[in-house]
């Protein structure tokens, strides 16, 4: 590497010094809480239930709903005494012999009234007993552990962790990693056009592809650092909190890829706008769009009310945002290959064409 190249990658870095480093300042702390979070929910009665039933694999089963068969059972009774305490229509004539009883119709005895009323009890279904707060408790957990840790959970120390660090976080995990790739990107060509610097940078000895690269390698270099800071926080945060099961560094380092493989796609597509325009927010407004589009057709395609064969599952298949599962990643790592070469084909589509672009346009005269 030449000395204009490195000096070119430093200038970058001192440019991004604290928008990078206020991010890897909230990673480290946000990591380091989630072990904080994850040693409190431990030492409570329905984690220690959901975690048997993890165990038991009942956790990666759908939560039990009551049957068509028993809600028809229940619905029954109901039916039947309704259609009992339903008066009768009779015709007029014999309203007034029946408003009068007959003197030779002998009355019921007691014991018959009585066994009757047995019969009758019996043969409604009897009512199942009312929940104590602690199976309530046990319910909402394993509710709120299936819905957000989905079938992988397997609610050992660092799944939990990870839930709470990607998903309980307001999504500041996911977001920094997209705010990082979309202001680089837009800073990479538009932006120094705009501030009419790039015929200065261009003067040095440092050709096109150079000026570029070392804007991509300055990206890179940053998302291995929220990579390191995030494994960093959980593991320094678990030696002040303490934690059942100690998460392996490799087990941590995966979903924070997972997630920096997000950044890395929009980075991707973001500097290949860049390379064609010559003002900073347009590349900015329109990486900016397509991603909250990503994101709500992504969402749209996981209520669990949409079929799957419905054409709102469609938008969801070409989202980024579909190769993303943190408890996956951190449990097994089976999609993690296929996820992150998808990601990575993304970025470096989006590079190889800002490169074509920019080496082949013409700068403005003010540039």
């Amino acid at each position: 590497m030449s000395k204009a190249f490195l000096t070119l990658i430093k200038r970058i870095v001192v440019e991004t010094r604290f928008f990078l480093g206020f991010s890897l300042l909230a990673l480290f702390a946000l990591s380091w809480f989630s072990i904080y979070r994850t040693s409190l929910s431990e030492g409570r009665a329905e984690t220690l239930a959901v975690r048997e039933m993890a165990q038991r694999g009942e956790l990666a089963k759908p939560a039990p709903k009551k049957s068509d068969e028993s809600k028809k059972d229940e619905a029954s009774p109901k039916a039947e005494s309704s259609s009992a305490t339903k008066p009768e229509a009779s015709p007029p004539g014999d309203a007034v012999a029946r408003s009068e009883p007959a003197k030779d119709e002998p009355k019921k005895a007691d014991g018959e009234e009585t066994a009757s009323a047995e019969t009758k009890s019996a043969g409604e279904a009897a009512p199942q007993p009312a929940l104590t707060e602690e199976q309530r408790r046990q319910r909402r957990a394993r509710g709120f552990y299936q819905f957000l840790g989905g079938p992988d959970m397997d609610m050992s120390s660092g799944a939990i962790a990870t839930m709470l660090l990607y998903f309980l976080t307001v999504g500041i995990p996911i977001m920094l990693p997209l705010f990082w790739g979309i202001s680089r990107g837009s800073a990479a060509v538009a932006a120094e056009i705009e501030r009419g610097t790039m015929d200065m940078i261009l003067s040095r000895p440092v050709s096109r592809s150079a000026y570029l690269l070392a804007h991509v390698i300055t990206a890179v270099f940053g998302y291995l650092l929220m990579v390191v800071v995030i494994v960093a926080g959980a593991k320094i945060g678990e030696s002040f909190h303490s934690v059942d099961s100690s998460p392996r560094m490799i087990a941590l380092a995966r979903p924070a890829l997972n997630v920096v493989g997000l950044g890395l796609a929009t980075y991707g597509l973001t500097i290949m706008f860049s390379a064609f325009d010559i003002v900073r927010w347009r590349p900015n407004m329109i990486a900016s769009i397509l991603t909250i589009a990503q994101l709500v057709g992504y969402a749209v395609a996981n209520q669990p009310e949409t079929a799957d064969d419905s054409w709102y599952k469609v938008p969801g298949k070409f989202s980024v945002f579909s190769t993303f599962y943190p408890i996956e990643a951190f449990v097994k790592g089976e999609y993690l290959p296929r996820h992150m070469g998808a990601l990575l084909g993304v970025f470096a589509a989006g590079v190889i064409v800002a490169l074509w672009r920019f080496n082949r346009r013409d700068l403005p005269a003010n540039s």
